[in-house]
């Protein structure tokens, strides 16, 4: 492009997507401004310079005087002296010799101050301005830190971006005197209103706050002053370096991206490589890049240098730290500008004892709007009543929850990622950490949360603690054993609650149990275990546990609390009293052993709850719980301090100051409740007798009448519990001691087992045979349901294009698979979890509720958060830890047929959901296999006629799959209704050639809308109403 001279030339600066942040969709650019003539400021020095002639305000041939060390002087002598005028620039001796140079070359006359005034360097060099001022008649002074000009020279970087790139998400600029990223961002924002600013400062600035440091060695950006041309308001986020990361971070930008830049482009740099690894994918994020490295080439590239001015000893972040308005950092840390909007204060899942839903009642008591993102909403009584917002996502992928955090947030702030869930420690830790946000260390948290590590850790800081060996193979038990002793304990290395913990009494016993725990492949949340068994020594002695709370320079101790366990072969708590009668010396030797552990896990900030045991030779350490205590012991620190641990927990969450007890001055205890033997419970009584005893707090029942209890083996057996204070532990375990032995449990034997191999699911079972409802959808004996859908989901078009022609035909429920179990483990086995999240948006659009496949028992939750029904493939018709976990999520949930199997198996598979409590079950015929090659499969349209009679379950057929040939879909399906089928599953697909599976049996849009109109036809001749005739308000024919 020819310009009539350089000052034409000055802006049009490349834009360049970046390598940062492209293997996550991030959209990264930078703007190229160091490729201007000198640097950025040459726009500034243009707009000021150019409007002042034209104004009259410089006259021809005027003097210009300009305080600068750096790009902005360059600017200033380009097209001043290009004009014609005299340029006089005031400088400082941190100036480096090319600009020097530049300059001089230039034909300028450089003033360079010696000392620094009480405003630093800057205070020195406008004095000196001010001198020059009054001794050069008719000089003009361009005030680059004040001249509305300065900013408005940014309109021009607006409009190309726009041109470029049409939308920005996310703007980051350097700041110095605020005009290049406040000019830039007003004129964007006149077209882009939900532009998040970020602005980068150095540590040592006064810009945003800080003290000022004029020995900060980085140039370009900061100030001593608070310059006009910056306006807080733009900006939403600004960020500090301290002089070793803004170099280091320069350095990378030359070495990973190849752009030779100065620290100000460098610490732009580093603020986009962390929006590259946390911002949402298809981000567009734009980082302007003001200065060239050449000018640095002594400094920020030169080692001795940094040897010189001891910049290796500074602090080296690796993700911002988040602080409050006012604080002091001293490495990369970050502010959110307050909004009018409360912070967000995020969970990640909870705890289902209680507090979990309290801690997001306090979060808001505090001030803070309350989100929780977990994958099964239904999980949590009482959600709803807690004002939260609920955001559902595979919680056990880390990369959709971070995901999932930044669409929830947008552009406010977030204060705070924590969870009151053990088995989310780690998760919301690491995510915390990368928002850079207060939290535990995720290490030291997964090394107390698996048991194994903690013991290796607990042995190497010579901390006592039983004898111990990890078991992965059940073979090895005896080895093990012969560590431990006998009796020992054997308990899994990665659950809470006393699951799965035994005391065994034979290395026969104990080999069977770390079988039991190494055949667990998932825990409660789904999520896969570490197949590993943890064999200890049995330490029978006192039980106790120690309180402690980080505060990141010491181990606050809040109290001990004394426990009382089941004899075993279990141990379940069964009493808490606070606080422990331990003498004075033997409390003190606790806290320390305490503080050596956790010391021995580098567990620093946060809760604790570490159990231990006392014995002849001292307190032994038998586990860290990096949280809370659970079985209510903080609401004993309530009653017995006046402090709630709870309301620490969340200030210390979001980094705000936290009130501790400073002791424990009364006395306060819970007693669990116990079923002293197994049977149906039909009441639980003298609860009455109970709440008038002197001291008791609250009598909770959880058990409920009709439920199935025994003497539990883990926490979830517990059918209740007591609370109770008293002015001293005399007082208190005698109230403890009179309430169990008022509670009594009236109990029935339950009924003999019925003849039926499937009582639950058999015709006898019911007087009329059932209806599912799915969504609002009914699927029974009196309608005829047409489901329909994609047999995979391949991308988000084929699927919302699949469901609108299975809408158009008549279709009310959408099957699509998720999930695709393949019999070679090359075909195309679904976009998993990806695939989840596109059904959700098309049942969003459509509004028909979602049917998909789960094929593997850690998915199930996972699945249910997503799905309105949940299919169990013919593969796994027998797979019974599929079936009972589906029957655990209280879904609905449809039962293809096994390929092999009888109808007296298809209906007690049915029967292993059924015993979880879950009896929305529907049936599903889908062709058997046989000798016949010319099918995938051969309809057995009697094994309808014989489920229906058998069973009270609907009964519905899948011609589809049966056939395998779409041009025998539509007999067949005329052939279901006719058999009295209570509706069809069809696959469909808009371009059949192209599916990824089973295309030759998918219909195309006009295959389908003929099928639906002969099947409405065939239905009424039978005597069955379809599902689209009905009224959904009456259940009346229209």
């Amino acid at each position: 492009m020819l310009n009539e001279s350089l000052i034409d030339a000055i802006g049009g600066t490349p834009l360049v997507r970046l390598r940062t942040g492209s293997e996550r969709g991030v959209l990264v650019h930078a703007k190229l401004e160091m490729q201007n003539l000198f640097a950025m400021k040459d726009r500034v020095a243009k707009n000021i310079i150019t409007r002042a002639r034209r104004s009259g305000e410089l006259a021809e041939g005027a003097p210009i005087v300009e305080s600068s060390s750096g790009t902005m002087a360059l600017g200033v002598a380009l097209v001043g002296t290009l004009l014609g005028h005299p340029v006089h620039i005031v400088t400082d001796p941190r100036i480096d010799k090319i600009t020097m140079a530049k300059l001089t070359g230039l034909g300028c006359a450089v003033h360079v101050v010696t000392e620094m005034d009480g405003n630093g360097w800057q205070g020195a060099r406008l004095s000196k301005l001010d001198e020059l001022m009054t001794t050069l008649p008719g000089a003009f002074w361009p005030r680059q830190y004040s001249n509305p000009e300065n900013p408005a020279a940014y309109r021009a970087l607006a409009d190309e971006l726009v041109a470029e790139l049409g939308e920005v998400d996310v703007l980051v600029g350097a700041v110095g005197s605020g005009g290049s990223l406040c000019g830039t961002s007003r004129a964007l924002r006149e077209r882009l209103p939900d532009l998040r600013v970020i602005g980068v400062d150095c540590v040592g600035s006064v810009l945003f706050g800080q003290h000022d440091w004029p020995q900060r060695l980085q140039s370009g950006l900061g100030n001593s002053l608070h310059p006009p041309n910056l306006d807080h308001a733009v900006i939403d986020e600004v960020h500090w370096l301290n002089d070793r990361e803004a170099f280091e971070a320069t350095r990378a930008l030359t070495r990973e991206e190849k752009l030779f830049g100065g620290n100000t482009s460098g610490s732009v740099y580093r603020v986009l490589t962390w929006l590259a690894a946390t911002a949402l994918p298809g981000t567009r994020v734009v980082g302007i890049l003001p200065d060239r490295g050449d000018r640095y080439s002594d400094t920020v590239h030169d080692e001795a240098y940094w040897a010189e001015r001891g910049l290796p000893g500074l602090p080296l972040a690796t993700t911002p730290h988040r602080v409050a308005a006012g604080a002091q950092v001293s490495s990369w840390s970050f502010r959110v500008n307050d909004s009018d909007r409360p912070p967000l204060f995020v969970f990640v899942e909870a705890n289902t004892t209680g507090t979990g839903m309290r801690a997001l009642g306090v979060a808001r008591e505090l001030g803070y709007r309350a989100v929780l993102v977990t994958n099964q909403p239904e999980r949590y009584h009482g959600l709803a009543d807690t004002g939260a917002t609920v955001v559902t996502c595979d919680t056990n992928d880390e990369a959709a929850l971070a995901l999932a955090v930044a669409r929830v947030s947008g552009r406010d702030p977030v204060a705070a990622v924590t969870t009151t869930s053990e088995f989310y420690l780690a998760t919301a830790a690491r995510l915390a950490a990368r928002l850079g946000l207060p939290a535990a260390d995720a290490d030291a948290v997964e090394r107390c949360r698996d048991k194994a590590a903690l013991r290796s850790a607990l042995a190497g800081a010579g901390v006592r603690q039983p004898r111990f060996a990890v078991v992965t193979e059940p073979t090895t038990t005896g080895d093990a054993v012969a560590v431990a002793g006998l009796p020992c304990v054997v308990k899994p290395v990665g659950d809470s609650g006393s699951t799965n913990v035994l005391r065994c009494a034979t290395t026969a016993e104990a080999a069977a149990q770390a079988a039991t725990i190494l055949a667990v492949t998932a825990n409660v949340r789904g999520q896969a275990t570490r197949r590993a068994a943890l064999v200890e020594q049995y330490l029978d002695q006192p039980e106790y546990s120690v309180e402690m709370f980080g505060t990141g320079k010491e181990q606050r101790l809040l109290g001990i609390v004394e426990k009382t366990v089941t004899p075993g072969p279990h141990f379940v708590e069964t009493r808490h009293v606070l606080p422990a009668a331990l003498p004075a010396p033997v409390a003190e030797e606790v806290a320390s052993t305490v503080r050596a552990a956790l010391a021995a896990v580098a567990l620093e900030a946060g809760p604790s709850h570490t159990e231990v045991k006392i014995g002849p030779d001292g307190a032994s350490v038998v586990e860290i719980n990096p949280r809370l205590a659970g079985g209510m012991i903080p609401e004993l620190f309530r009653l017995a301090t006046g402090v709630d641990l709870l309301d620490a927990q969340v200030r210390a969450a979001a980094g705000a100051e936290v009130e501790l007890p400073e002791s424990v001055e009364g006395h306060a205890g819970i007693q669990f409740l116990l079923p002293p033997k197994a049977g149906v419970l039909d009441e639980v009584t003298g609860v009455a007798l109970v709440e008038a005893l002197p001291g008791v707090r609250a009598v909770t029942i959880t058990a409920q009448p009709g439920q199935q209890v025994a003497p539990p083996v883990d926490f979830r057996g517990r059918a209740g519990y007591v609370i109770a204070t008293a002015p001293t532990r005399a007082e208190l375990v005698e109230t403890l001691d009179r309430a169990a032995a008022l509670i009594g449990f009236r109990l029935r034997q339950p009924q003999a087992r019925p003849a039926s191999t499937h009582p639950l699911v058999d015709r006898a079972a019911r007087e009329t045979r059932s209806t599912v409802e799915v969504g609002g959808v009914a699927i029974g004996p009196d309608t005829f349901t047409l489901v329909a859908g994609p047999c995979a989901v391949e991308s988000a078009e084929q699927t919302i294009e699949a469901a609108r022609m299975a809408k158009a035909a008549g279709a009310v429920l959408l099957r699509g698979g998720a999930y695709k179990p393949r019999s070679s483990p090359y075909g195309f086995r679904g976009l998993r979890a990806d695939g989840l999240r596109i059904l959700a948006e098309v049942r969003a659009e459509t509004g028909m509720p979602v049917l998909t496949e789960v094929v593997d028992s850690r998915d199930v939750e996972l699945v249910a958060g997503w799905a309105d029904m949940l299919q169990v493939g013919t593969r796994n018709m027998q797979n019974f830890g599929l079936l009972e976990a589906v029957g655990d999520s209280g879904k609905p949930v449809l039962l293809k047929r096994g390929m092999s199997a009888t109808v007296e198996e298809w209906l007690l598979a049915a029967e292993y959901i059924a015993l979880r409590g879950n009896s929305d079950i529907v049936l599903c015929e889908r062709g058997i296999r046989t000798f016949e090659p010319s099918v995938r499969n051969t309809l057995d349209l009697s094994a309808v006629l014989l489920a229906q009679a058998r069973s009270h379950l609907p009964v519905v057929v899948d011609p589809s799959h049966a056939a395998g040939r779409r041009e025998l879909v539509r007999p067949l399906a005329r052939a279901a209704v006719a058999a009295g089928a209570d509706g069809v599953m069809i696959d469909v697909h808009p371009d059949p050639a192209s599916a990824l599976c089973d295309g030759p049996q998918a219909l195309t849009s006009s295959d389908l809308s003929g099928l639906a109109g002969q099947l409405e036809d065939w239905a009424a001749l039978a005597g069955r109403l379809p599902r689209q005739l009905l009224d959904p308000e009456r259940g009346v024919v229209r």
